[in-house]
C-alpha cells in the first residue's frame, strides 16, 4: 500500500507541475502555439529519481492531449528535460514494479516501452554490433526495464547481425561472379 500511495503521489505532483508549465507556455504563446519552441522557453530539471515520471507524462500530454506525433513529442522531451543523480548506490535508486505501473499507469508503460526501444537503438548505434558480448553488457547496464525481453525489432537486428557476417563474406565473393554469369546467360538467350 505504501508503494502504491508513493507512486500515486509522485505521478500527481509530476502531472500537476507539467500541466501548469504547459498552460503557462500556451498562455504566453498566444493563439499560435509553436511546440518546437517549448524547449527554448522551458527547462525541466529532475533532481534525483523521484520526478522521473515527468518524462512519460510530458510525452503523454504532448501526444494524447496536444496531438503531437511520437517523434515530435520524444524530440521535445529530450530537449526539455534534464536529470541530476545524487545517488551513487544502485540499490538506493527508486524502482517500480512493472505490475504496479501497469495497474496504475498503463499508458505510461506503453510510452516507457517506446522510450526503451529508442534507448536500445541508441545503445546499438553507439556501441555497434561487432562485439555482441559488449553490446549485451551495455544493454543490461543501461536499459530502463529490467528482466524484460528485448523488443522484437532489436531481437531481429541481433539475429540478423549474427547471421550476416557469414552471408556477407559469401555474397561478396559471389557478387563478383554473378554479374558475369548473368551477362553470359543474357548473351546466350539472345538470338
Amino acid at each position: 500500500e505504501g508503494k502504491t500511495l508513493r507512486l500515486k503521489q509522485q505521478y500527481t505532483l509530476c502531472s500537476a507541475s507539467l500541466q501548469d508549465i504547459i498552460a503557462r507556455f500556451e498562455r504566453r504563446s498566444g493563439e499560435s502555439v509553436s511546440w518546437d519552441k517549448f524547449p527554448e522557453k522551458v527547462a525541466i530539471q529532475m533532481n534525483d529519481t523521484h520526478p522521473t515520471l515527468c518524462i512519460p507524462e510530458l510525452i503523454r500530454i504532448l501526444m494524447d492531449v496536444k496531438g503531437l506525433s511520437w517523434k515530435e513529442a520524444w524530440e521535445i522531451t529530450q530537449r526539455t528535460v534534464a536529470y541530476t543523480n545524487h545517488t551513487v548506490l544502485p540499490e538506493a535508486l527508486e524502482k517500480w514494479s512493472l505490475k504496479l505501473l501497469q495497474e496504475l499507469l498503463p499508458r505510461h508503460v506503453e510510452i516507457i516501452d517506446m522510450i526503451e526501444e529508442e534507448l536500445i537503438h541508441t545503445i546499438i548505434s553507439e556501441y555497434g554490433m561487432e562485439d555482441l558480448d559488449v553490446l549485451q553488457q551495455k544493454l543490461k547496464q543501461m536499459r530502463i526495464l529490467d528482466n524484460i525481453e528485448l523488443p522484437a525489432s532489436v531481437l531481429e537486428l541481433l539475429v540478423n547481425s549474427e547471421e550476416d557476417p557469414v552471408v556477407e563474406e559469401d555474397e561478396s565473393s559471389d557478387e563478383a561472379i554473378e554479374p558475369e554469369d548473368e551477362e553470359n546467360q543474357s548473351e546466350e538467350q539472345e538470338p
